[in-house]
């Protein structure tokens, strides 16, 4: 297995001759990302540390890779993800390509409320919403879902976003063997102990440093069917602006190059309501989502 190797442009373009892309550049390109996390427990304490892409030996470890989910289901599951929200402002879930009720759609300001005040297109703080879809075989493919609060678009551009791959039911046996997590993780997923804050980061910082080694992680051979999702999108920093927006496209509808209009405007959602409810005050918290049949995610 070759080493990973990190800052490569094999294009060698303008001021890479040597094929290294110079740390300036890596450094001028950083930002704090804001991504959805797939979790093993209903607790969020073990973090789900497969590759997304098995085949990328330079594939960062899950606690630094943009994207941070990608979830896999087949027609005639029921998949419910259950989104609890560790930043300290509100965010959604919003997926394209599949049907739902309007309580699983998290398309800000067109969501449903609960009696107790949450709101399915507005999670705010340390509050949860589950989003239900029933899959079938017109969903077959693969598609992406997101942050649909009010401010989705610099979320998503920090990262709050990922996608849904259905696989027909011929193929999905076909997918990798899961990663074997060692005895200890087992073990606590079995008990379900509680850990306090020190325990529990200590605790996390000892599967990223096991999910480092890549001899742990299955890899794919041939004839084996190798996936592997593409995220077009332009990322930026809170305080970026991006190089150039094409606007939304219509339905059949092209991109244009930035020196023609958008196809069709973004338009900007009304902002009346504030992150509000019973007993919530919005309290400062860290980012995270839950995912998929009562395996949780979290931005």
């Amino acid at each position: 297995m070759p080493p990973k190797q990190y800052r490569r442009d094999c294009m060698r373009n303008s001021g890479h001759e040597s094929a290294v892309i110079p740390p300036a550049e890596v450094e001028a390109c950083r930002l704090t990302a804001l991504v959805y996390r797939e979790y093993l427990d209903p607790g969020y304490l073990v973090p789900r540390p497969d590759k997304l892409v098995p085949a990328d030996v330079n594939e960062p470890v899950f606690s630094r890779r943009v994207p941070g989910a990608v979830i896999y289901a087949q027609p005639g599951e029921r998949l419910k993800i259950h989104v609890l929200n560790g930043d300290s402002t509100p965010h959604s879930f919003h997926v394209h390509g599949l049907r739902s009720g309007i309580d699983s759609d998290g398309a800000w300001p067109l969501g449903t409320q609960s009696s107790d005040g949450r709101r399915s297109d507005e999670i705010c703080p340390n509050q949860s919403w589950t989003y239900t879809f029933d899959i079938t075989e017109e969903m077959a493919g693969a598609w992406p879902f997101h942050d649909h609060a009010r401010d989705l678009r610099a979320s998503i551009n920090r990262g709050l976003f990922g996608g849904i791959v259905v696989r027909t039911r011929e193929h999905h046996e076909e997918r990798l063997e899961e990663l074997e997590l060692p005895p200890q993780v087992q073990e606590l997923l079995e008990q379900r102990p509680r850990l306090s804050d020190t325990e529990t980061q200590a605790f996390r910082e000892s599967i990223i440093e096991w999910a480092m080694q890549e001899h742990v992680h299955p890899f794919p051979h041939h004839p084996r069917v190798i996936e592997v999702p593409l995220f077009f999108h332009f990322m930026e920093g809170s305080a970026g602006t991006p190089a150039f927006d094409s606007g939304n496209i219509a339905p059949g509808g092209v991109l244009r190059s930035p020196s023609v209009p958008p196809v069709l405007s973004p338009t900007t959602a009304p902002s009346t309501r504030s992150c509000t409810g019973p007993s919530t005050s919005c309290p400062v918290a860290r980012p995270w989502p839950a995912c998929r049949s009562s395996r949780p995610i979290w931005p």
